[in-house]
């Protein structure tokens, strides 16, 4: 009884699986040859090519204070796709509000704001923080995307003529004589989706 309960459960695992295979490719039905001098049949072959995209070219930033004036950074990234020559762009504060923070005792909250501009379309801007687009918050503008360069993760160059480039740009205001000393810092995630 064991032996047939085993049994069962195998065939019933195959059957989800087979069933699994034809909803997600639709009915292929083989064509099986007949008895004869010769006998031939067919078969289909379907590959579901899934949307990809992928981003590259980000860098980490650094900033040595006490930053009397306004200071920024700036990097050109690119973005890949294989079926759209546009992206849409979300970016994302851990902090969840676009500030610097810091474990120290004495510390505060340096805010801070990010912008995306498009190179190839001028206008094409996005700002996020400081009363800006909040965290999580998608761009309202569409982004260039390659449909060549970028498409293995080692291709990581993203400079000259022939790339789609985005520019980021980090700025941070005047910081405030009452923010104490220590390392303050925040991740930021950028999300591509592909349109």
């Amino acid at each position: 009884m064991v032996r047939n309960m085993k049994k069962f459960k195998t065939l019933a695992l195959a059957a989800a699986v087979s069933a699994g295979l034809l909803s997600s490719t639709g009915v292929m039905a083989a064509r099986q040859g007949e008895l004869g001098a010769t006998s031939d049949g067919d078969f289909e072959i379907n590959y579901n090519v899934s949307p990809s995209v992928r981003i590259w070219g980000l860098e980490d930033m650094s900033f040595t204070g006490p930053l009397t004036s306004e200071v920024s950074d700036t990097f050109d990234f690119c973005t890949y796709s294989n079926n759209t020559d546009e992206v849409l762009i979300e970016v994302e504060s851990t902090n969840t509000d676009f500030a610097l923070n810091t474990t120290a005792a004495a510390g505060g909250l340096i805010p801070y704001t990010v912008t995306i501009v498009d190179q190839n379309a001028a206008g094409t801007t996005d700002t996020w923080g400081d009363e800006n687009l909040a965290s999580g918050a998608q761009g309202f503008f569409r982004y260039p995307a390659d449909s060549t360069a970028g498409v293995a993760d080692g291709d990581n160059v993203c400079i000259g003529t022939g790339y789609d480039l985005n520019t980021l740009t980090v700025k941070i205001p005047a910081v405030s004589s009452s923010i104490g000393d220590g390392v303050y810092s925040d991740t930021v995630t950028l999300t591509v989706t592909p349109i």
